[in-house]
C-alpha cells in the first residue's frame, strides 16, 4: 500500500501485491525443491509488530499488523494458512489471507480486502490467476504466468524463519 502526497494532502492510494523467487539450490531448475522448508515453522497465535516513522523530533506509530499462522488441512494435503490484519493511523484496516502448501511454502491462494480494492488470487506454480476488484470499478480478471514458480511477498518474514542459516 502506498501513497501520494501534494503539498501535505494524500492525493491517492495504491496497493499492489508483489511476487517474488525464493532461493533454491538451482533456481533455474523448477523441478528441484527450494531451500525453504516449511516443516521448520511453527503455529503462531498473534504476532504483533509496530511500524514507526522515526523522525528528529518524533517518533510516531503508523500502523499495527498482527499476523497469526496456522497448519491446516485441506484438499491438498498439509497447509499453512497465514493471516494479517494491518490497521493504520487512520483507522483503515486491510486483511490479507494465504494458504501455502505445507512443505514447500508455495503459495496456493490468497484473498486481500484493503479500502483501496479486493484481491483473488491463485497460484499453480508460475501461473497466477486472480480477479481484482477495485472501488466502483468492474472486476478485473488476470492470469499471467512466469518463467518459474514464484512465491507471495505477504511470507518475506517465514522465509527467513525456514532458511539454512548457521545459529549465529
Amino acid at each position: 500500500v502506498g501513497g501520494s502526497v501534494v503539498g501535505g494532502a494524500l492525493t491517492g492510494r495504491a496497493s499492489r501485491m508483489l511476487l517474488m523467487d525464493a532461493p533454491s539450490a538451482d533456481s533455474t531448475d523448477v523441478a528441484r525443491h527450494s531451500a525453504l522448508d516449511g516443516r521448520l515453522l511453527t503455529p503462531v497465535a498473534a504476532d504483533t509488530m509496530y511500524t514507526v516513522a522515526v523522525r528528529a523530533e518524533s517518533q510516531d506509530t503508523i500502523g499495527i499488523g498482527i499476523q497469526s499462522l496456522t497448519r491446516s488441512s485441506g484438499p491438498a494435503g498439509e497447509a499453512w494458512f497465514q493471516v494479517y490484519s494491518w490497521t493504520a493511523k487512520d483507522g483503515s484496516v486491510a486483511t490479507d489471507s494465504l494458504v501455502m502448501d505445507y512443505r514447500t511454502l508455495r503459495p496456493l491462494s490468497q484473498t486481500r480486502h484493503t479500502p483501496q480494492g479486493s484481491f483473488r488470487v491463485t497460484y499453480s506454480g508460475a501461473r497466477v490467476r486472480g480477479v481484482m476488484q477495485l472501488p466502483s470499478q468492474a472486476a478485473s480478471p488476470f492470469d499471467t504466468t512466469f518463467d518459474r514458480p514464484v512465491y507471495s511477498s505477504a511470507v518475506f518474514d517465514l522465509h527467513a524463519r525456514t532458511l539454512p542459516l548457521p545459529a549465529s
